[in-house]
């Protein structure tokens, strides 16, 4: 991971679409409620409610489907290991044995749900109900604007949207992410950072639209929306505007997602990597800007 800087006082959260942890609970009610399903003579007795669907036989299941095993030999500097399942791996979505394989794998969990369909639903609108789908954020000032983030009744995105000097004049959206998801129509979105530049006149958007924690950083002219010409690809969400509002810094990634890291602790009190070298310790970095009250 580098820092690096770039030549041209929002703070932000990562964001996700909403239901996320909708969707999370969801699968734990579901889970719940395939745990109270009895076995009985190899056929599932749907006793959720003095309503439920009649009983479905598996035998008008399809199979489970089962992933072949096929040794493939990964090598590594330190040692090789036999992956039965590396088969499976495919970056391009493109192979046609690893997509017949999903296939099979969703026509079994749709035929396996089908009886608690009406349950999956009634569950979902009671939890959505639960939700406050108008909320907002705390607004925070900086440099004569309030910045804050809220969402809309629906939406599964947020709206980045300032007010100047108070709360009461008219709000100035800065990122429709509802808008912007629907104009990029990716299976993927998600806003990693919206920052205004301390004058107030440029913003930068951090955006990840494959779903692998990478984003793609863009700038743009708050007032007329014009594109600044900054797009700067696999990088993390982790930028911050220089004072002169004219530079900005983030932090790069590497396509390996994946990785081991060394402790590495640098006022040496507790060394946890052994080697001399740094050449394969990895040092997470954070930019925050600091105002003036803050040194």
């Amino acid at each position: 991971m580098t820092l690096r800087n770039v030549g041209l006082p929002f703070r932000t959260r990562e964001t996700y679409p909403r239901l996320s942890l909708l969707s999370l609970s969801l699968g734990l009610s579901l889970t719940a409620c395939q745990s109270s399903i009895k076995q009985s003579g190899g056929e599932p007795a749907a006793a959720l409610t003095a309503a439920a669907p009649a009983q479905v036989s598996l035998r008008n299941m399809p199979a489970a489907p089962i992933a072949q095993r096929i040794d493939y030999l990964v090598e590594s500097e330190h040692g090789s290991r036999n992956d039965p399942y590396y088969w499976l791996r495919d970056d391009t979505r493109k192979k046609p044995d690893v997509l017949q394989y999903l296939e099979a794998e969703n026509r079994y969990t749709s035929a396996y749900l089908a009886p608690l369909e009406t349950h999956i639903d009634s569950v979902y609108a009671e939890m959505k109900a639960r939700i406050k789908e108008d909320d907002a954020s705390v607004p925070s000032f900086e440099h004569g604007y309030w910045y804050y983030t809220r969402f809309e009744t629906g939406g599964q995105y947020p709206i980045y949207a300032r007010r100047k000097t108070s709360m009461q004049q008219p709000e100035e959206v800065l990122v429709d992410g509802n808008a912007l998801a629907k104009s990029l129509g990716t299976g993927y979105f998600n806003i990693g950072a919206a920052s205004a530049s301390p004058d107030g006149k440029k913003l930068l958007l951090a955006i990840d639209t494959v779903g692998r924690r990478q984003y793609s950083i863009s700038a743009k002219e708050i007032a007329t929306g014009a594109d600044l010409g900054v797009k700067i690809d696999s990088v993390t969400p982790n930028v911050q505007w220089a004072n002169d509002s004219q530079t900005f810094f983030y932090t790069d990634d590497d396509e390996v997602i994946l990785t081991f890291w060394h402790c590495v602790v640098l006022n040496g009190i507790y060394p946890g990597a052994t080697k001399s070298d740094l050449l394969d310790r990895v040092l997470p970095l954070h930019l925050t800007r600091l105002t003036k009250t803050q040194y």
